[in-house]
């Protein structure tokens, strides 16, 4: 018999179970939705899936920021495709709009989210790169390249931790 408490074992089922439930739950409701919408059918489909990717992408990032704007989403769109299915607003104009917004708003915020980082056995998210001035990257490359003289571009980038391109383009002072 194991030692482990049974929440050790319920809390990961009952995560799969919940979040397998909630997806057939907002599924048809935002399916629906898209079609009010004038969304055609094969593409309606598109939109319930961005939506459970997106909150799903959001929620392992471990950002209550990330949680927020994804949950916030979620709901807008529950709330809308319940008012239109119980005929309490008619598909307009504003619909369609909103509709039509929310694919691109998944993309963007899909884009912006990083992935946590793991760091011996912790958990801890990735900082956002600070994007240094074309002068002050000049001065840590040149610090970098009297340093070690036989250092490459490419070494040099990521020793910088930019890209290539961004480098290049420092360097021959375009």
């Amino acid at each position: 018999m194991s030692t482990q408490p049974i929440a050790y074992y319920v809390i990961p089922v009952g995560k799969v179970v919940a979040f397998a439930a909630a997806t057939v739950a907002t599924f048809k409701a935002e399916y629906g939705l898209a079609l009010a919408a004038g969304v055609h059918e094969p593409w309606a489909v598109a939109i319930p899936i961005a939506s459970t990717v997106y909150g799903t992408i959001a929620l392992a990032t471990g950002k209550k920021a990330d949680h927020l704007s994804a949950i916030v989403l979620m709901v807008i769109c529950q709330v809308l495709a319940a008012l239109v299915e119980a005929h309490i607003i008619q598909p307009s104009w504003w619909l369609v709009i909103v509709v039509a917004c929310v694919p691109i708003t998944i993309l963007a915020r899909v884009q912006s989210l990083r992935a946590p980082e793991r760091v011996e056995g912790e958990t801890k998210v990735q900082p956002k790169r600070k994007r240094r001035s074309a002068a002050q990257l000049l001065a840590e490359a040149q610090n970098l390249l009297n340093a070690n003289p036989a250092l490459s571009q490419t070494n040099l980038a990521e020793l910088l931790d930019v890209s290539p391109r961004r480098l290049r383009v420092v360097l021959n002072g375009k």
